[in-house]
C-alpha cells in the first residue's frame, strides 16, 4: 500500500473516534435525569414612596429558594434592606442572598445567618420608576425556612438642577401673570 494512502485511512480513522466519541458523551448526557431548580418566584410586588413594606414567604424543604421581585412606582430611595429567616434547629446554619438592581446589576452574594435572632441588613440604593429589581434567596437545607424582606422607601431628591429650573419657571410663570394683570388694568 502506498504510504500516502496508509496516512489518510489512519488519519480518517482517529477523526471517526473523535466523532464517536464526542457523540457518545453526548447521549450519556442526555440521559442523565435532571432535576430543575425548584425556586419559587412571588408575584410582583409594586413599590412606591413614602412607604413601609415587609414581605415574607416559606420555602418548603424541597424547594431550592425563593425569588421577591418589586417594581418602582416613581422615583424612590430604598436606604437598605433588612432580610431575616427562621428556621428549624438542626438544619443548615446560613443561607445565600442577593439583591438585583438594573441600574449597576447584582450585588455579591451575601450570606444570611439562620441562627442569629434578628436581620442582617444590606445597603440599598436609588431607583427610577420602571425599574424591576429582585431579592433572591438560596439554600440548599432539607428543612423548611420562612423568609423576610423589609424596607422603608423614601422620595427622591429633585437634582439641584432641575430644581432651579422649576423654580425658574414658576418665577416666570408668576411674572407673566402679573404683566397680564397690570395691562389689563391700564
Amino acid at each position: 500500500m502506498q504510504p500516502h494512502i496508509v496516512r489518510g485511512v489512519l488519519y480518517l480513522g482517529y477523526e471517526t473516534m473523535k466523532i464517536l466519541k464526542t457523540t457518545c458523551a453526548a447521549l450519556a448526557f442526555v440521559a442523565l435525569p435532571f432535576t430543575a431548580s425548584a425556586l419559587t418566584v412571588l408575584p410582583t410586588a409594586d413599590v412606591t414612596a413614602p412607604e413601609d413594606f415587609s414581605f415574607s414567604a416559606t420555602v418548603d424543604a424541597s424547594e431550592d429558594g425563593v425569588q421577591f421581585t418589586f417594581q418602582i412606582l416613581e422615583d424612590l430611595i430604598i436606604p437598605f434592606f433588612s432580610l431575616s429567616s427562621s428556621a428549624p434547629s438542626g438544619g443548615s446554619t446560613t443561607t445565600t442572598y442577593e439583591i438585583s438592581n438594573p441600574a449597576v446589576g447584582p450585588t455579591p452574594f451575601g450570606q444570611l445567618n439562620l441562627d442569629t435572632i434578628g436581620a442582617d441588613v444590606t445597603a440599598g440604593t436609588t431607583y427610577s420608576a420602571g425599574d424591576i429589581f429582585t431579592i433572591t434567596l438560596l439554600e440548599g437545607v432539607d428543612t423548611p425556612i420562612s423568609y423576610t424582606v423589609s424596607f422603608a422607601t423614601q422620595i427622591a431628591a429633585v437634582p439641584v438642577p432641575a430644581a432651579g429650573l422649576l423654580l425658574l419657571t414658576a418665577l416666570g410663570g408668576a411674572a407673566a401673570m402679573r404683566r397680564r394683570k397690570t395691562s389689563a388694568a391700564a
